[in-house]
């Protein structure tokens, strides 16, 4: 059974892996959409950037205020 699986498995992965000639048409909207795709992924990593930074400086100015106001009694 085992040995069949592996035969099978390595056998699907030398169909995969083997040239032949892709009969495809490339739509000329698939540029914009790769587009935007790459758009959206940036601005993605952005916000959540902005907001990790944010999240990282609210913490320390948290313990800033903390010091601040120990120091003072």
């Amino acid at each position: 059974m085992r040995r069949s699986l592996v035969c099978a498995a390595l056998l699907g992965a030398l169909l995969a892996i083997t040239p032949e000639p892709a009969y495809a048409y490339i739509d000329p909207g698939l540029g914009s959409l790769l587009f935007q795709s790459v758009m959206a992924g940036f601005l993605a990593v952005g916000a959540a950037w902005v907001g990790f930074k944010m999240k990282i400086m609210s913490f320390f100015d948290r313990r800033k205020a903390k010091k601040g106001s120990e120091t003072k009694k």
